[in-house]
């Protein structure tokens, strides 16, 4: 996935702009003194399944364009305690695309391909997690790990992108201090599920943590 600039991200040579950036492009030629609305309505809340509509208004009051999204509640990632914030969002990204707001062309939002990717890059059944959600390694060595000689840069690249901007330094006192080996001492296979992770949710995780140690 590609970066994310003033709430524009390129995927796949495509043009996605965020639900924020297309609130704030139509409130800026659509303004709410001059009668313009948003209306979003909640279709249904239970357990597992949250269901929104959202409404564009025009000052007479019309309704021009509707749009829905659903989200399943989960136990990780930002379903797992926003779903019907997430799903509020999706309805009026929805909706503006429908009044013409699709600037690049893409009906989809760059919140909705964001959750897509992720959704792809959901953990394998079988890894085992630790409480705080990072994938427990398989393997992991006392000192560093055979293959780390010639993934050190390229992982302590990936983790600096834009896409992460994670020092290795912090990532490494997270993971020794919840009582998880250094990614330095775990193998390639282990790495990348740690990277997933980090794409995942690891990032909120990390920051909960050290924002308790403040």
């Amino acid at each position: 996935m590609s970066n994310m600039k003033n709430g524009i991200m390129n995927f796949r040579g495509n043009e996605y702009y965020t639900v924020a950036r297309r609130v704030a492009d139509f409130r800026a030629a659509h303004p709410i003194s001059q009668g313009w609305g948003i209306q979003t309505e909640a279709m249904h809340i239970d357990a597992e399944v949250v269901r929104f509509r959202c409404h564009i208004i025009d000052p007479e009051g019309r309704v021009v364009a509707i749009g829905h999204a659903e989200e399943t509640r989960s136990g990780r990632g930002v379903n797992s305690t926003s779903a019907m914030e997430n799903c509020e969002t999706s309805s009026i990204g929805r909706a503006l695309a429908a009044a013409g707001w699709v600037a690049g062309g893409q009906y989809a939002s760059a919140d909705e391909i964001i959750a897509a990717t992720q959704a792809r890059q959901a953990p394998n059944p079988l890894i085992s997690f630790h409480a705080c959600g990072a994938p427990i390694p398989l393997e992991s060595s006392d000192e560093k790990h055979p293959s780390w000689d010639g993934e050190a840069r390229a992982f302590c690249a990936a983790l600096d992108s834009s896409e992460i901007g994670l020092r290795y330094d912090l990532l490494a006192k997270f993971l020794e201090e919840v009582g998880l080996p250094r990614p330095s001492r775990i193998s390639r296979r282990d790495r990348q599920e740690l990277y997933r992770w980090l794409r995942r949710d690891g990032l909120d995780v990390i920051a909960a943590h050290f924002d308790g140690e403040a």
